[in-house]
């Protein structure tokens, strides 16, 4: 291939090139908008005014025909109701990977409904014990009370004073007794907390291996349908 003709083909190349990037340029030149202004009066131009922007507008093509809609912003209000709704679904989503995960678990940990009520039983009677034993102490702290508050008063009786290790040892048991009786509550509030856990688990795991069996009789008669 001699240079001449070399020549000819990269002039050729580049008009083209040319051409189209004249083209191009010329459809962006040649872009429309629409907008409508304050009054509701419509209007056409190659740039929207800054103060109709945020009222949306829609781009026009050399056909009149409406070829793009640009939406407005979004306002303050709307930002915040679309940040409240992706953190809404965020919440949702969480929940529902916590009960995907609680099912699993029942199932995995769980044969039959009996394990699940015995390990119930289990745990209740654990803080069942936890409570007899602080209620034990108690008594037996109590006890001593009484009888440290008897000694001071008969030396209050006697006109003696009441020496300060025996008024701290019984300001000491009434704290302690006081600690107790708020730990026992504490333990019977979570003994019916896990109470109604366990119900709740109970019908979960009733629901689940129920569907279990479902998808499985539904497999079986599959299975016997197929030639």
């Amino acid at each position: 291939m001699n240079t001449r003709r070399v020549l000819l083909i990269f002039a050729a190349l580049l008009g083209i090139t040319l051409l189209t990037m004249t083209g191009a340029n010329a459809t962006e030149a040649r872009k429309t908008y629409r907008w409508v202004d304050k009054h509701g009066e419509v209007f056409y131009g190659d740039k929207i005014p800054p103060e109709y922007a945020a009222q949306g507008s829609k781009e026009i093509s050399e056909q009149g025909i409406v070829v793009k809609t640009n939406a407005p912003p979004p306002t303050e209000k709307q930002r915040e109701e679309a940040q409240h709704q992706e953190l809404l679904k965020a919440e949702q989503d969480r929940i529902a990977k916590e009960k995907r995960a609680h099912d699993r678990m029942l199932l995995s940990t769980f044969s039959t409904e009996e394990d699940l009520i015995l390990t119930r039983n289990g745990k209740v009677a654990s803080i069942d014990a936890m409570i007899s034993a602080t209620q034990s102490r108690n008594q037996s702290l109590e006890k001593s009370l009484t009888e440290m508050r008897a000694t001071a008063a008969e030396r209050e009786r006697n006109g003696q004073l009441i020496p300060d290790k025996l008024r701290k040892d019984i300001a000491a048991l009434h704290s302690q007794i006081n600690d107790n009786v708020s730990y026992i509550a504490d333990k019977q509030r979570e003994q019916e907390s896990l109470r109604t856990q366990f119900e709740n688990d109970l019908e979960r795991f009733r629901e689940l291996k129920t569907a279990q069996s479902e998808a499985l009789k539904r497999s079986g008669d599959a299975a016997s349908a197929q030639p």
